[in-house]
């Protein structure tokens, strides 16, 4: 028998350790954020900001740390996954999208061991990216999650 699973259903399925999640806090609170994480079942955040720290209250490193436990969600920093400063302000001034990931990219290829351990940090518990930018696409997570999937996990974008 073939099992048919609506949309919502699917999308309230727990995260497993061959998943990954990503999502971004714009236009979110922060409660918003942790029920999104543990609907999925979501044990780990590791958060790729390069600084994390944000004038959205709760969404600064402790703030943002001490509410995920709360909730039965461990937090991991990892700013060697974060966007160079030369990179966000070209973007800023008005960089092409494609160059914004091209050099992100390039960036991330310089970064083989902060990468690996990024990869185990994920391979170990069901765990979501997390960054600021609501939209996926436009944001330098989508290709950290592009390079998860190349080696078979599967993706969710919140």
């Amino acid at each position: 028998m073939i099992e048919v699973r609506t949309m919502e259903q699917k999308e309230r399925e727990p995260a497993t350790a061959r998943m990954v999640c990503t999502i971004g806090y714009e236009g979110r609170d922060l409660n918003e954020l942790v029920r999104e994480l543990a609907a999925r079942g979501v044990q780990q955040a590791i958060d790729v900001r390069r600084r994390a720290i944000s004038r959205k209250p709760g969404f600064s490193k402790s703030a943002l740390r001490s509410r995920l436990e709360e909730a039965g969600i461990s937090y991991v920093h990892m700013p060697e996954l974060g966007t160079p400063d030369d990179v966000r302000r070209a973007l800023k001034k008005g960089g092409s999208l494609a160059a914004f990931m091209k050099e992100y990219g390039a960036y991330l290829d310089s970064r083989r061991e902060a990468f690996g351990l990024f990869r185990e940090l994920v391979l170990r518990r069901p765990s979501a990216i997390v960054c600021f930018e609501r939209v996926h696409v436009r944001c330098h997570r989508s290709l950290l999650a592009e390079r998860l999937s190349i080696e078979g996990l599967q993706v969710e974008h919140i």
